[in-house]
C-alpha cells in the first residue's frame, strides 16, 4: 500500500480567479516536498476550474462540489478526503513564503505535545502591496490566555495534525464566519496550540473577502462562541453584553467591572496551570493579565491618555479592584505592584515635563 503524503494543504475556493493562481503556484514552489494540493471548488461561476486544472502537477488534487455548500461544509469535506498526517490551511488568495510548510512541520515533528501550529504573517492588499507583518503569541498558555480576548491565530497560516482535528469533529456549523475561532478553543481542551515567530504567508485583505463582508457575524458569533467556551471551562455564568467590555469594544459599566474581573482572573489561573509552562511564560503569562485589568478598568481606548492628575486617578481606580474577594493574594498582589509602578512612571513623567492638570 501506498503511504499518503506527510501534509495535505487544504485550499477551499469560490470564484477566486483573480489571485488563485498566484496562491497555487506558492504552494508548487515550497520547500518541502512531501504534500498534496487538495484544491475544492465550492461551485465556482468564473475560471476558477479551469486554472486548477492548467497546472498538471500531480500533486494537485481537485475536488467540486456539486453546488456552493459554502466554506464550513466545504473545509469538513477536505478534511474527509485529506490524506496527509497534518493538514495546512491555505486560502485562495493568500501566499505562502517558500519555506513555510518545511517549518511546520519540522516543528510539529519535534513537539508532539503541540496539534495546531499557526506562524506570523504579513498584510498585503489587493494589488499585492505589502503591509504591516504581525507576529502573534506564540505559546500554549499565552494562546490560551489570548483565546478569551478574541483569536490568536490567522486561520490561514496554521498546519494541524489531521487526528486532533478528526477527534473532536471538525468545523461547526453553528459559529458562522469565525468557524476557526470555535476550532481553536475547542482544540485547546485536548492540544497544545502554538505560533511560530516567523512570518511565513502573505495575507490579502481587500473588499470581497469573508472577513470583510461579513465582519458584524464574524463578531456576534465570535463572542457567542467566547462566551460560551469561557462558561464551559470556568463553569461560571455570565451576560453575553460582558464579552465586549472585556474586548474593549464597549467601554465597561461598574456593574461589569466586578464580573469581568473575575472572569479573566479564573482563566489566568486555567492558564497558568497549565503544564508544562516557562517561567519566562508564567511572567508574560502575569503582565498581560494586569495590563488587561487596567484597561479593563478604565476604558480600553483612553486607559493611556490624560495628563498627571488623570493617569494617577486611572492608577487609583485600577488599583482599587484589589479589594475584590475573587482574587487570590498573589493577584491582588500583582495589581498593586503594578499600579505602583504606573504611578511611578506617571511621576517621572510629568517631572520630566512639568507638573500640569490636564
Amino acid at each position: 500500500m501506498t503511504p499518503g503524503p506527510k501534509v495535505t494543504v487544504l485550499m477551499p475556493v469560490f470564484n477566486g480567479e483573480p489571485y488563485l493562481a498566484a496562491a497555487i503556484e506558492s504552494i508548487l514552489a515550497q520547500t518541502f516536498a512531501d504534500f498534496e494540493l487538495l484544491i475544492i471548488d465550492d461551485g465556482s461561476t468564473d475560471r476558477s476550474r479551469q486554472i486548477v486544472q492548467a497546472f498538471g502537477d500531480p500533486r494537485v488534487r481537485l475536488l467540486c462540489n456539486e453546488r456552493n455548500l459554502r466554506l464550513i461544509a466545504t473545509l469538513n469535506r477536505g478534511l474527509d478526503e485529506a490524506q496527509g498526517e497534518y493538514v495546512a490551511r491555505m486560502d485562495a488568495d493568500d501566499i505562502s513564503l517558500p519555506g513555510r510548510l518545511e517549518a511546520q512541520v519540522a516543528f510539529l515533528d519535534r513537539y508532539p505535545e503541540i496539534g495546531v501550529l499557526g506562524t506570523g504573517f504579513q498584510m498585503i492588499d489587493a494589488q499585492g502591496t505589502l503591509g504591516a507583518e504581525v507576529l502573534l503569541p506564540a505559546g500554549n498558555a499565552l494562546i490560551r490566555w489570548n483565546l478569551a480576548l478574541r483569536s490568536p491565530l490567522a486561520h490561514p497560516t496554521v498546519m494541524m495534525r489531521r487526528s486532533v482535528i478528526a477527534a473532536i469533529g471538525g468545523y461547526r456549523s453553528e459559529p458562522l464566519h469565525c468557524e476557526d475561532y470555535d476550532l481553536w478553543w475547542r482544540a485547546s481542551e485536548v492540544t497544545g496550540i502554538a505560533n511560530l515567530p516567523t512570518v511565513l504567508l502573505k495575507l490579502r485583505k481587500h473588499g470581497v473577502s469573508v472577513t470583510s463582508k461579513f465582519a458584524s457575524d464574524h463578531d456576534d458569533n465570535g463572542r457567542r462562541v467566547c462566551k460560551e467556551m469561557l462558561e464551559h471551562t470556568l463553569s461560571m455564568q455570565f451576560s453575553v453584553d460582558l464579552v465586549p467590555a472585556m474586548w474593549g469594544q464597549t467601554e465597561t459599566n461598574e456593574g461589569q467591572l466586578a464580573a469581568g474581573l473575575e472572569v479573566m482572573a479564573r482563566h489566568l489561573r486555567r492558564c497558568l496551570s497549565l503544564d508544562p509552562i516557562s517561567a519566562s511564560e508564567r511572567g508574560a503569562l502575569q503582565r498581560e493579565f494586569t495590563a488587561w485589568a487596567y484597561r479593563f478598568a478604565n476604558g480600553h481606548a483612553a486607559a493611556m491618555h490624560g495628563g498627571f492628575w488623570k493617569m494617577l486617578a486611572k492608577v487609583w481606580r485600577y488599583a482599587g479592584t484589589a479589594r475584590y474577594g475573587f482574587l487570590t493574594s498573589g493577584e491582588r498582589f500583582l495589581i498593586c505592584m503594578d499600579a505602583i509602578r504606573r504611578a511611578w512612571l506617571a511621576t517621572a513623567q510629568a517631572l520630566r515635563i512639568g507638573l500640569r492638570p490636564q
